[in-house]
């Protein structure tokens, strides 16, 4: 099944059941649950979580379950199950400005397995624009990589598609070179 048009579901804070069964299987990283859902309830790939504040009514989570899944490491087939359900998922920025590929490299625990580096390129893939967006921070998905410990293959896929986003600040004034030698010691890109 393919969604073409997005639902909204604005939860309250107070609410004790903040997520939809498949926000809090992807969450719970009960991935046998997240399959079984996609698979009876595929409208909830589509629907959106967002969370306002009771007294400003400012939004201060606004995600899809690709940017959860993408977030908590779910596996490929997850990842390309939510997508094959809601295409557009790809493009869909969170409440921070972010695409599903900023929010996999928001993953500080992320290991370099042929499965990450698989879900990486899939992701660019999909959207090869993706790298070229930049949050509401001004990262790139290569900041977010250089930040994050990222390995160096990840790192390099990015550059290797834009070679001018180590150039490029984020808001902070920071490269993502200076990010990465934070975080890795000397950079050594290849293309």
């Amino acid at each position: 099944m393919n969604v073409d048009e997005p639902n909204s579901t604005v939860i309250e804070p107070s609410s004790l059941s903040v997520f939809n069964k498949l926000c809090t299987a992807i969450m719970d990283k009960n991935w046998d649950l997240v399959s079984n859902v996609c698979e009876q309830c595929p409208d909830q790939v589509c629907q959106w979580i967002i969370t306002k504040s009771n007294r400003t009514q400012a939004v201060y989570l606004r995600k899809l379950p690709i940017h959860f899944a993408c977030k908590f490491d779910a596996p490929k087939e997850v990842i390309v199950t939510l997508l094959e359900i809601y295409p557009n998922g790809i493009k869909e920025i969170d409440e921070k400005g972010a695409l599903p590929l900023h929010n996999f490299f928001r993953n500080k625990n992320l290991v370099n397995n042929e499965e990450r580096m698989e879900i990486v390129e899939y992701l660019v893939e999909k959207y090869p624009e993706s790298i070229r967006v930049a949050d509401k921070k001004g990262m790139l998905p290569m900041h977010r990589a250089s930040a994050t410990g990222a390995h160096e293959d990840m790192i390099n896929l990015l550059f290797r598609d834009n070679h001018l986003s180590v150039l490029k600040r984020d808001s902070f004034g920071r490269s993502p070179m200076q990010l990465f030698k934070r975080s890795h010691g000397p950079m050594v890109a290849t293309y």
